[in-house]
């Protein structure tokens, strides 16, 4: 089946520029731009002229640029570049005006992502962050369990995901190859997707790490386990079990536990949710997908363009903080800041 997601009628062009030519700009953010008639692609920018060139062919986009600086104005820009040139990047675009969409995760620290959003702040811009699978339907409705309460009270979160590369043998220029620009492993590459659909569903202010440890190979993280809490604006405070790992198949979901059940929630887009009523035996409960056969992907990645597109011409309401995900940044780097003494290496 097709995209569900629904644009706004009457609405005036919305000029765009894109950062960054990697992948997943060129398999999912065209695409997806491309299906949503109010935008317009006026460039493509990018460290090699080849390949800006040859995306902007590729997608008949009439301007390919090497350098921001030489860029031609536009309403708002996707920056897709790793997540440690962002800030130089944005500099940049928040001084032309531009509003921007940035690749998760945002920024590559919590400092750095609170800095960038004061900068937007002052030119009065529109920040966001491709935190896509907020837009997957099985977290939404996940979401709507824990906000009715319909189990009772939330009372622990337990995360885990497996984050192997696709593939060995990467060559020198990946930015892989380079913790600075890659935010240093898995925690940022994947876990920062885990850890917002938490956040997401559970409607947390804040979390706070109390344990976390941390395994290293070549100095890219690879695996992080942590425990802690989040907290609910109510007040209420719920225990939290994390772990991500490019080294060992862990159990890919969410398992939301709740006074009277529990709420499974699956990494694959496909998958509906399992839930799970306390009883004298436990029963479980499936509810599917009803639309399993759709592109999952590619309909969350538009949805979250046209969230922004709609912010872009109603800002008022727009919480930048959590458009961002800036709790998110806030749980890496106390990850972080935790397994400074637990970490060890990975024998080669």
């Amino acid at each position: 089946m097709g995209i569900v997601a629904h644009e706004p009628k009457d609405v005036r062009e919305v000029s765009i520029g894109v950062i960054g030519c990697g992948g997943v700009v060129e398999s999912l953010h065209l695409p997806a731009l491309a299906s949503i008639s109010e935008v317009k692609i006026r460039w493509v920018c990018d460290s090699s002229a080849d390949r800006a060139r040859s995306l902007a062919r590729a997608w008949g986009v009439g301007q390919a640029f090497e350098q921001i600086d030489d860029c031609s104005d536009v309403d708002a820009v996707l920056v897709a570049t790793p997540v440690g040139t962002r800030q130089a990047i944005l500099a940049k675009t928040t001084e032309r005006g531009w509003h921007a969409f940035c690749e998760k995760p945002f920024a590559i620290s919590a400092n750095e992502h609170r800095h960038m959003l004061e900068c937007g702040a002052r030119y009065g811009l529109i920040l966001g962050a491709g935190y896509m699978r907020r837009h997957h339907w099985a977290v939404k409705q996940a979401r709507d369990m824990m906000r009715s309460k319909v189990l009772g009270s939330l009372r622990e979160i337990t995360a885990s995901e497996s984050a192997q590369l696709e593939r060995t043998g990467l060559d020198l220029s990946s930015y892989r190859n380079n913790a600075r620009a890659s935010g240093g492993g898995v925690l940022v590459e994947t876990g920062c997707h885990l850890f917002d659909e938490v956040v997401f569903v559970s409607d947390a202010i804040r979390a706070d790490v109390r344990t976390c440890a941390q395994q290293v190979w070549n100095d890219y993280e690879v695996e992080t386990t942590a425990t802690g809490c989040i907290a609910l604006g109510s007040g209420e405070q719920v225990a939290l079990k994390f772990a991500v790992s490019g080294t060992r198949p862990v159990f890919a979901g969410i398992a939301f536990r709740c006074e009277w059940g529990e709420v499974r929630l699956r990494i694959d887009p496909a998958k509906g949710l399992e839930v799970f009523l306390k009883q004298a035996h436990p029963y479980r409960l499936e509810v599917p997908h009803p639309r399993p056969g759709q592109q999952h992907v590619l309909a969350a990645f538009r949805c979250e363009w046209l969230h922004f597109l709609e912010a872009i011409r109603t800002p008022r309401g727009w919480d930048v903080s959590r458009e961002t995900g800036l709790i998110t940044s806030d749980f890496i780097a106390q990850c972080g800041e935790m397994a400074k003494v637990s970490r060890f290496a990975v024998p080669v």
